[in-house]
């Protein structure tokens, strides 16, 4: 087990291993926003195969497994999630991020707001990921973060049939430091230019 709280390692025979985020969007819980999550995720072979996220903000819990798609569960009964742009909202987080990634995640938000193209949120929490996957925000931008934090939900919005990558339009994986997951593939591609842009702004 690899978790945010108590640390440790990958296995290094590459067996399979649990990701554990007990509480993401501590400030959150702390503050009494109920707004935070609670990630489980299964690493084999270097990908996510099963995921659980916990929402208290619904008293759901959400599960995926790939290939299998992902369902949100609910007083025994269950639904098939599914992403959607329809709410045109984008919710963008700098993950704690510094230096030229700070500055990077600043620009880019900017550059959200200009376009005047969605609504724009930042929730403090990974919690953004399920939201994608139940269709209830288009996107989500995470400037830093470990896959600690992000697994789970990455599988979630995938399964839920979501775009996925780093921040850079390289493939996701348990090693990157970033996520933009979008509902749809045009959409993504939308992100990933205003994230590269961001990239090349004067600073």
């Amino acid at each position: 087990m690899v978790g945010e709280e108590r640390g440790g390692e990958p296995p290094a025979d590459g067996a399979p291993y649990w990701l554990v985020d007990p509480i993401c969007g501590t400030r959150n819980f702390a503050s009494g926003v109920p707004l935070y999550s609670i990630n489980l995720a299964l690493v084999e072979g270097g990908q996510v195969t099963a995921a659980v996220v916990g929402d208290p903000s619904t008293d759901e819990i959400q599960v995926a497994e790939r290939g299998r798609g992902a369902w949100a569960v609910k007083d025994g009964a269950r639904r098939r999630l599914r992403t959607s742009e329809e709410s045109r909202t984008i919710v963008v987080e700098d993950g704690k991020s510094s230096g030229a990634r700070r500055e990077r995640a600043a620009q880019f938000t900017a550059a959200v707001i200009r376009a005047d193209r969605w609504h724009f949120r930042s929730l403090g929490s990974t919690l953004a990921l399920s939201y994608v996957s139940a269709g209830r925000v288009s996107a989500y931008v995470l400037f830093w973060a470990s896959a600690v934090h992000t697994a789970a939900g990455t599988l979630l919005a995938t399964e839920a049939g979501g775009t996925l990558s780093d921040i850079d339009g390289r493939p996701w994986t348990v090693d990157s430091d970033s996520v933009i997951v979008s509902a749809t593939a045009d959409l993504h591609q939308e992100l990933l230019d205003l994230a590269r842009a961001a990239s090349k702004l004067p600073r």
